[in-house]
């Protein structure tokens, strides 16, 4: 089977074939000259599960994502967020051209895991995690972190937190 052969199976979950899993079309790096998502660019991709959205983007049309019920791994821009269901979605990686964080903009995240910050990241709320139950590793710089809530860093395993504590 050539590797593009399910290129354009938006649906596809499951290929029962040695190696299928790496056939199924589920991720995508969008273009970083593309300035615009429209919602023709997603419709039925139910089986994305990573996402990555370069700065490029400024414009993401309402709805553009709302078939993207599989999405388990996002890098944007926070800003865009709001454009994109959160539900399903265990790691966040934010990209090191986004400089701070504001009060909501990680509510919604329910299945949230893992979250990666840049190092020079400015966190306005330190709160910002405190309704992502599920949280249990925030790697960035050790500054970062202890500024983040009680309940955010008790919520964050000791030996997984020194882990990633100076990643870098």
């Amino acid at each position: 089977i050539k590797k593009k052969a399910f290129a354009n199976c938006k649906k596809l979950m499951n290929i029962d074939y040695p190696n299928g899993k790496s056939l199924i079309n589920n991720s995508i790096s969008i273009d970083k000259n593309k300035e615009r998502i429209s919602k023709e660019d997603f419709e039925g991709w139910i089986n994305l599960t990573k996402l990555e959205i370069p700065k490029s983007i400024k414009i993401i049309d309402d709805d553009a994502f709302k078939d993207c019920i599989n999405l388990k791994e996002l890098t944007c821009d926070p800003e865009l967020y709001s454009s994109i269901p959160k539900s399903s979605i265990i790691k966040v990686t934010v990209p090191n051209f986004v400089k701070k964080l504001d009060k909501g903009q990680f509510d919604g995240f329910n299945s949230l895991a893992y979250v990666e910050l840049p190092n020079e990241i400015i966190i306005n709320d330190k709160a910002i995690f405190d309704s992502c139950e599920n949280l249990k590793i925030i790697r960035c710089r050790s500054s970062i972190f202890n500024q983040l809530s009680k309940k955010t860093i008790e919520r964050c395993d000791s030996k997984i937190k020194i882990k990633y504590e100076n990643p870098i």
